[in-house]
């Protein structure tokens, strides 16, 4: 499996049996659009400053399946992430979330991690999902890193938070580990080591808070 983005491998690890996010699941697609923002801060085409965001720089070659979420950002000076978020979420419509998520998919169809799904009432119908392997790969990545004591990489918190938060961890991990996971998640924000691991886990708190305000606003989830 090729290198994937926090977007790409957020997305393995969430995607329902019929291989989407469901528009009901608030928390996940939220968390979707803070992974979209991440990965573009992290190539440098958008800039955080604290509740704002807005287009610094093109769009990478590498993260152009984020185009949707770029173009909604691109505004021409800085918006509120609770606007992006109010623009995928609170809408009376799904479209841009859907085109969203059809961009994400289609750059998984690309890195060869989506296989074969029978969906609908009756599984009659031909559906693509992410492999097993792709999301063992990826629940295997954050085991390795942060219940094994092993070098911690910006992705891997960035990706452990951003799941934790989405309520999905414990999808993929025992009650105990799920524990372990948020006590050690907890440990590098307090630690002193590891400046920019302790900023990245601090940084998803802070995006989340912000982002999930707005959808427990304005659904009531």
């Amino acid at each position: 499996m090729e290198n994937l983005t926090i977007t790409q491998e957020y997305y393995i690890c969430v995607a329902n049996d019929k291989g989407t996010i469901s528009v009901y699941d608030y928390k996940a697609a939220t968390c979707l659009i803070a992974a979209g923002v991440l990965d573009m801060s992290l190539e440098n085409c958008v800039g955080i400053d604290g509740k704002t965001v807005e287009v610094t720089g093109k769009l990478p070659d590498n993260i152009a399946f984020l185009r949707p979420l770029y173009d909604t950002i691109d505004q021409g000076k800085a918006i509120k992430l609770s606007k992006v978020v109010e623009s995928y979420i609170a809408s009376f419509s799904d479209k841009k979330l859907k085109e969203l998520i059809g961009s994400v998919v289609t750059s998984l169809e690309g890195a060869g991690v989506m296989e074969s799904v029978k969906t609908g009432i009756f599984k009659s119908k031909e559906g693509r999902a992410p492999s097993q392997a792709s999301v063992n790969g990826v629940v295997e990545k954050i085991r390795a890193e942060i219940l094994e004591d092993g070098e911690l990489s910006d992705e891997a918190v960035a990706l452990a938070a951003l799941l934790d938060r989405a309520g999905k961890l414990k999808d993929y991990f025992s009650k105990y580990e799920h524990k372990e996971l948020r006590a050690r998640l907890t440990d590098i924000k307090k630690s002193e080591a590891g400046k920019s691991v302790k900023e990245m886990a601090d940084y998803i708190d802070g995006l989340m808070a912000s982002m999930l305000a707005v959808v427990t606003t304005t659904t009531g989830a």
